[in-house]
C-alpha cells in the first residue's frame, strides 16, 4: 500500500491495485485478510467500473469465507427425489459443481469417485456431485446411474447457486461442515495430492 501511495499517476495506482487484488484475493479464505485488502488497497482504484467490480468481488469472497452459512442447493436425485443441503446435516459435505459439457469436470469425476470410496468408510462425510447443466436431460444422459459412492444430484436452483458461489468456472469443489457452514469455497481438485491433505486437516481424527 505504501508503494502505491508514492505514485503520482491515478491510472498507475489503479493498475497496481487491480494487480494486487487479483493476485492476492483469488484464493483467500480468511475474513481478516480480505478486510485488510479491502481497507488498504481498494481505495486506490479510481476507475469507477473497476472499483465496482472489485468491491463486489471482495464482498462475494467475504460471503464465501469459512464459517459463513452455505447457500442450500435445491436438487433432484436420479430417481426424482427432492434433495437439499439440510438432508445431509450432521455430515461434512464435499460438493462438486459440474456439467456434462465440461471436459475437466468429467476428468475430475473419476478422482472424486476414488476419494469418495475411501472417505465413505468414515461415515461422517458425503460426496455430492451437483450438476448445473442447463437441461436436466443432458445430466441424465451423462450421469452415472449406478454410482454408489457419490450422491448424484441435479440442481434446480441454479440461478441462486451461480450468484452465491460465483460459479464462473467449473469444476468447483466446496466443503461444508455438519451445521451447513462453509469450510472452504474453493477446495483443491480431487486429482491433486493436496485434496486429501486438506480434507484430513478438516475432518475429526478417527
Amino acid at each position: 500500500a505504501r508503494g502505491i501511495n508514492k505514485l503520482d499517476n491515478d491510472n498507475l495506482k489503479t493498475q497496481f491495485a487491480k494487480v494486487i487484488l487479483q493476485d492476492k484475493i483469488a484464493n483467500l479464505n480468511d475474513l481478516v485478510d480480505l478486510e485488510r485488502y479491502e481497507r488498504t488497497i481498494l481505495h486506490f482504484i479510481k476507475e469507477q467500473r473497476a472499483l465496482n467490480y472489485y468491491t463486489k468481488f471482495i464482498a462475494d469472497k467475504k460471503r464465501l469465507t469459512t464459517g459463513n452459512e452455505a447457500l442450500a442447493f435445491q436438487a433432484i436425485s436420479t430417481s426424482n427425489e427432492p434433495k437439499t443441503l439440510a438432508d445431509y446435516k450432521g455430515k461434512f459435505v464435499v460438493l462438486d459443481f459440474w456439467a456434462s459439457w465440461c471436459g475437466p469436470c468429467i476428468y475430475q469425476a473419476d478422482y472424486f469417485d476414488k476419494n469418495a470410496i475411501e472417505y465413505n468408510k468414515r461415515g461422517d462425510v458425503v460426496f455430492i456431485s451437483l450438476s448445473i447443466d442447463e437441461k436436466e436431460a443432458a445430466w441424465r444422459k451423462k450421469v452415472k446411474l449406478n454410482d454408489k459412492n457419490v450422491v448424484q444430484l441435479y440442481a434446480t436452483n441454479q440461478k441462486e447457486l451461480n450468484a452465491f458461489y460465483r460459479l464462473n468456472s467449473i469444476p468447483r469443489f466446496i466443503v461444508i461442515d455438519p451445521e451447513g457452514k462453509i469450510i472452504n469455497s474453493s477446495f483443491a481438485f480431487p486429482d491433486d495430492s493436496n485434496f486429501k491433505v486438506m480434507l484430513n486437516q478438516i475432518l475429526p481424527k478417527k
